[in-house]
């Protein structure tokens, strides 16, 4: 029998007095929260110094720099790092490394620009270390400010993100990654769904007479626009616009990259399992079940969430396209 065990360090005080850790990510959205439930007072940690029976909300404070370890006996892992949002008798509210993005501004103008050296402008002087895909993408004009007014740099990625229909996210200790969908793949994870899950709301679907066209269509700054369309016809249609992307083999990855989304036989949906094996966004899950005659698969790891507290560890996850 395993026993769990946390760790929790912020603003370098350590404290283990937390009843429960929740978060959860995912590869659709940039920022993410992680909620602690805490004694009100508790014994406090920093360095060769301890303190007794104090008021959390006493030492920790908003903007403090927060490290979140859980797992069995002596085998921790890091599972979440950010900055408080707030601090309340009870919880504590982090969220991940977009805080100082959410807290930083930018007001420029960008013409014939490649997108690596603006992504890189707008994560200077921040934990956020990038991971890109996107080098050759040129950026013709691209205007990351309101009317003349600075905006927020967690804005500014926002605004690339919908422009260019980039998945931007970002993974435990502020590895942001940006490029198409599916492209950042992590660790293998073999999941049984009749031996390691607890439950499961995973359907298997059948896409045989499915057919899906994708049409991308990349607009130009002198009023152009080249198109690539992929996929079969007479099915499903659909037609994504971006910017700026000049490159046609670009664009049809971009196209290729939608019709994976849609075109897989194979398990749809989520489960739930205990802490190990650990699971995170970006994995890659084999999937095998021994009470159904289904064929063993690959699956992305779309969102995980994960809980923390008196009943131990628990991982949601949601997986996506089969690979």
């Amino acid at each position: 029998m395993y026993k769990f065990n946390h760790h929790i360090v912020i603003g370098g005080y350590s404290f283990s007095a937390v009843k429960s850790i929740k978060f959860s990510r995912s590869i659709h959205t940039i920022a993410s929260e992680c909620v602690l439930k805490t004694a009100k007072t508790a014994t406090i940690k920093k360095k060769d110094t301890t303190e007794l029976n104090i008021p959390v909300t006493s030492v920790i404070l908003p903007g403090m720099y927060a490290e979140i370890s859980f797992g069995y006996g002596n085998s921790l892992h890091q599972e979440f790092t950010g900055y408080v949002k707030s601090v309340l008798p009870g919880k504590i509210v982090l969220m991940n490394e977009i805080y100082q993005l959410e807290r930083k501004t930018i007001k420029k103008s960008y013409k014939d620009t490649r997108l690596k050296d603006i992504l890189t402008d707008i994560v200077t002087n921040t934990d956020l270390k990038l991971d890109l895909d996107t080098d050759d993408i040129n950026v013709k004009s691209l205007n990351l400010h309101d009317n003349g007014s600075a905006i927020s740099r967690f804005e500014a990625l926002k605004k690339i993100k919908d422009a260019y229909k980039l998945s931007i996210f970002v993974l435990s200790k502020g590895l942001l990654f940006v490029g198409l969908t599916y492209k950042k793949r992590s660790k293998l994870v073999k999941i049984g769904i009749d031996y390691n899950t607890i439950k499961d709301n995973l359907t298997y679907v059948h896409s045989i007479n499915k057919k899906t066209e994708v049409t991308a269509i990349s607009h130009l700054k002198d009023g152009s626009k080249i198109e690539q369309t992929v996929g079969d016809s007479g099915g499903d249609k659909l037609t994504i616009h971006v910017s700026g992307v000049e490159s046609k083999s670009k664009l049809k990855e971009i196209a290729q990259n939608e019709i994976d989304k849609h075109s897989y036989d194979g398990y749809s949906g989520k489960f739930t399992c205990l802490g190990l094996p650990r699971i995170d966004i970006t994995d890659v899950v084999g999937l095998s079940n021994q009470s159904f005659v289904r064929p063993e698969g690959l699956y992305y790891c779309e969102s995980i969430k994960k809980q923390y507290g008196p009943s131990g560890i628990r991982q949601d996850a949601e997986i996506g396209i089969k690979l």
